[in-house]
């Protein structure tokens, strides 16, 4: 856990006893160099495997993957739209996207840079809090 979202955990316990995390509500992997020039995509990112309904994500429009493909011997879902920023930041994988939703809270309002079928737009997700169990 980065340390940012440890300081935020320990201030929100000390708050209310309770930790509220921010939430996509995506899946996905880390766009790897092969992954990436066999999608046609330029640097780093994470391809979206899954959007869960009822998400921010679903409701801000974001495509998961739709087809199960093999580059490199490695295992993805394209078809999908690829992450390769949050406001402004570049976001080289999973791991990093995961890192930066949890350092917003519930509520945050973000900017996702996001590749669909070739094309960059700018899509505006408010982040939802993420579901227990």
């Amino acid at each position: 856990m980065p340390i940012n979202t440890a300081v935020k955990v320990m201030g929100q316990l000390k708050d209310g006893g309770e930790v509220e995390y921010a939430w996509l509500g995506v899946s996905g992997q880390t766009l790897t160099e092969d992954i990436a020039s066999a999608l046609g995509v330029e640097g780093d990112g994470v391809l979206v495997a899954d959007v869960l309904d009822g998400s921010p994500a679903d409701e801000a429009g974001l495509l998961g993957g739709s087809t199960e493909a093999s580059v490199q011997g490695q295992p993805c879902v394209t078809g999908g739209d690829v992450i390769t920023a949050i406001d402004g930041d570049q976001v080289s994988s999973m791991e990093e996207l995961a890192g930066t939703i949890a350092s917003h809270s519930p509520g945050d309002a973000v900017t996702l840079t996001v590749v669909r079928d070739g094309e960059t737009s700018e899509v505006s997700v408010t982040l939802g809090e993420k579901p227990t169990g």
